[in-house]
């Protein structure tokens, strides 16, 4: 036996198990991030709200480090698609998210149920957390802008219905 022979398997998973970390990490870049502790509150109107809940169902896609579609339905329920751009994808070609969603004082929340593939979606959901809370700059037929609790990060969604 080479003296190399059995440090390579060992070398090689050790390389495997650390890019896929570090995919993750990036990928994980894809769910929006938790809720910020002093975000700011938007609308206080419950008729806002209101308006809001309805013109939200529908199916939206926006290209925020690759191609995400939200459906959201009126039951409360909603589906994310991402579909990771560049290196990402070699962590997941499609990753499915299972959420829960309201709004509540011109707030968009959201919260992951569940998804596939299932070790990657928890894996991701472990890092970035379940629950999102995304202040509504715009909502249109046409167009859903969202602010990541970061105070920064705009989430541009078009509607595709």
């Amino acid at each position: 036996m080479r003296p190399n022979e059995n440090k390579r398997p060992l070398i090689s998973r050790i390389f495997a198990i650390s890019l896929l970390a570090i995919v993750a990490a990036v990928v994980a870049m894809c769910w929006p991030k938790s809720a910020a502790e002093h975000q700011d509150v938007g609308s206080t109107d419950p008729g806002l709200d209101q308006q809001y809940r309805e013109l939200i169902v529908g199916t939206w896609q926006d290209d925020y480090k690759g191609r995400r579609t939200l459906t959201v339905r009126a039951d409360g329920t909603a589906t994310m698609v991402v579909e990771p751009g560049g290196l990402n994808r070699l962590f997941a070609q499609q990753l499915i998210f299972d959420e829960e969603w309201s709004i509540e004082g011109g707030q968009f929340r959201q919260k992951a149920v569940g998804g596939t593939p299932e070790t990657r979606v928890s894996l991701i959901l472990q890092m970035m957390g379940t629950e999102s809370i995304q202040k509504i700059l715009e909502l249109t037929k046409d167009r859903l802008l969202l602010l990541d609790p970061d105070g920064k990060t705009e989430y541009d969604w078009q509607q595709i219905d």
